[in-house]
Order: structure tokens, then C-alpha cells, then sequence
């Protein structure tokens, strides 16, 4: 059994709207695929404004790669 079949049930998302089909690249799990009911919330103004919330404080002023946000982290 692969992992998209465990998340993505036939009875619970159904349909052609629901088919993994987006994908975002991950460094430490590879590609990440999606579908465009999810890429609705990824898009929605309430996930997006996580942008600006920054997940390891004023850590970035120590180490500038430091930059991960709370929507890198919610994804």
C-alpha cells in the first residue's frame, strides 16, 4: 500500500478534482503531491498569512539560513 492511498481514501475524496496532481519539492521527503481541493487551502488568505510568521524566532540574525516560516512548517 503507498502513501497516497492511505490519506486519500476513495470514499472520502472522490472524484477527479481530488486526484493528487501538483506537487512541491521537499528536501528531506522528495516531491509531495496534492490536489487542487488542497491547493484551495494551501491558496486560501488564512494559510498564506503564515508566510510572515516565523517559525525559529530571531534565529536568522545568528544564522542566516535560519529562515523557515510557519507555512513552510504547516506544509
Amino acid at each position: 500500500m503507498n502513501d497516497i492511498t492511505l490519506f486519500r481514501s476513495p470514499e472520502f475524496l472522490g472524484g477527479k478534482r481530488h486526484e493528487p496532481i501538483h506537487r512541491i519539492r521537499c528536501a528531506v521527503h522528495g516531491f509531495i503531491h496534492y490536489s487542487d481541493s488542497e491547493r484551495e487551502i494551501v491558496d486560501h488568505p488564512l494559510f498564506r498569512r503564515l508566510r510572515y510568521i516565523r517559525q525559529l524566532a530571531l534565529t536568522e540574525l545568528v544564522y542566516p539560513g535560519a529562515t523557515h516560516t510557519r507555512f513552510e512548517h504547516s506544509l
